[in-house]
């Protein structure tokens, strides 16, 4: 999804998500003919939205930077070398992700009433893309690979007040449910917990997916299916 786009689908959820800041103490209608909870809806288009930030930034060339550069020391080089290269790496990465604006725009979905008003659902809609892309793949990448990518992700678009806290979601609920089969029932705590924190996690962990041909092989049809569907979850409201 372009920015261009984003502001658009932005501006068609701005209603819904003021209606969500008073969602818990309004009345809600029942039977039939109710109309969407404009809080489910507005939940569900600001993770995608998230999401997408994250996807961009694979996209755009997150993964330009080799795995191998953030390896620890090598045999033919010095305590100061192997240093500097990690911080190099890290550095390219850190510039990609300004470039493009993509971290930015991360804390700015995360700053929506939505996510603490709906952390859970938000984690959860952000984990069902990866789920529905692996079932659609067949197969599990390695778990180590999977959350050392996911790492990786989380070092240049998760804010440093929320690294820790992200870090420590991938070691305490590893995958976080994503792979089929998997039971993760420490995330809704942990989304209670430290909602920003566990949205960043499982974002990264998804977009580390999107970037693996295996698991998603036409990454632009990706991409462009989840865009569509958050737009049009954004006009609904906008209509609502």
């Amino acid at each position: 999804m372009s920015k261009g786009k984003r502001s658009k689908a932005d501006g068609r959820a701005k209603e819904a998500r003021r209606r969500a800041r008073t969602a818990d103490s309004a009345p809600r209608r029942t039977g039939p003919a109710s109309a969407p909870d404009p809080l489910a809806v507005a939940t569900r288009v600001d993770a995608w939205q998230f999401l997408l930030n994250y996807l961009n930034y694979v996209r755009d060339g997150g993964f330009d930077v080799p795995l191998d550069q953030f390896a620890p020391q090598r045999l033919d080089e010095t305590a100061e070398e192997a240093e500097l290269r990690r911080d190099v790496a890290r550095k390219t990465k850190e510039v990609q992700a300004l470039v493009g604006d993509w971290a930015e725009l991360c804390t700015e979905v995360a700053a929506r009433p939505t996510l603490a008003l709906n952390p859970a659902a938000m984690v959860a809609h952000v984990a069902e893309v990866g789920r529905g892309w692996l079932k659609t793949a067949g197969h599990v990448p390695a778990r180590d690979e999977w959350i050392a990518g996911a790492r990786l992700l989380l070092g240049v678009l998760c804010p440093f007040e929320h690294w820790f806290h992200a870090t420590d979601v991938l070691d305490q609920a590893a995958t976080m449910g994503i792979a089929p089969g998997e039971d993760a029932p420490a995330v809704a705590a942990a989304a209670a917990a430290k909602p920003e924190a566990t949205l960043h996690a499982a974002a990264a962990l998804v977009a580390w997916l999107y970037g693996q041909r295996s698991v998603v092989f036409d990454q632009t049809g990706a991409m462009r299916t989840l865009a569509r569907k958050t737009h049009a979850l954004a006009e609904s409201l906008g209509a609502a």
